[in-house]
């Protein structure tokens, strides 16, 4: 992955890269220690010059999936990767969001987040995120990037391959 990303670096010259969420594999189930070296890997493999602005939401794997989040989970998710929740770059605005918090079953972490999105919500033209969006299956999905033939009526799973339907509603006001 270093040297995927460093020659992308190197052959892009891109301004601004967004890792969208995962960048830790045991992430959710690392102790305190464990993550201070994730987070030095982490630097490592994605080294950048000072003028290119790396930007990553922390992903499930990160953070947990909704029932294994907590507050120093998130909390040191947050103060590795996001310096900002929201990001206004050449007219584009982008808001950081945890998708493991529109869970929406009003527990701290997820009140917290929905407050702060009401918040900017009106401010926004899009919003990114690692955890795909509510839909009921690929089956509307072609391109080169879409699932393949057979798996495109495969219904997804809320909250497990997709947000829910009310957290996805939340993201699109």
């Amino acid at each position: 992955m270093e040297r995927a990303f460093q020659t992308a670096l190197w052959l892009l010259q891109p301004e601004l890269v967004f890792i969208l969420g995962d960048v830790f594999d045991e992430g959710k189930r690392s102790s305190p220690e464990a993550r201070v070296d994730d987070v030095e890997q982490f630097q490592k493999m994605f080294r950048h010059p000072r003028h290119v602005q790396l930007k990553v939401v922390a992903g499930n794997h990160s953070t947990g999936f909704h029932y294994a989040m907590n507050t120093y989970k998130v909390e040191s998710s947050e103060k590795v990767f996001i310096s900002e929740r929201l990001l206004s770059w050449k007219g584009i605005k982008f808001m950081m969001v945890n998708s493991m918090a529109l869970k929406g079953d009003g527990c701290g972490i997820c009140s917290e987040a929905e407050a702060e999105l009401i918040e900017v919500s009106h401010r926004l033209n899009c919003s990114r995120e690692h955890y795909p969006l509510y839909r009921r299956s690929d089956a509307n999905c072609s391109g080169e990037d879409a699932a393949p033939l057979e798996e495109r009526n495969i219904p997804f799973k809320e909250n497990y391959d997709v947000i829910s339907w009310e957290a996805s509603q939340k993201l699109m006001w």
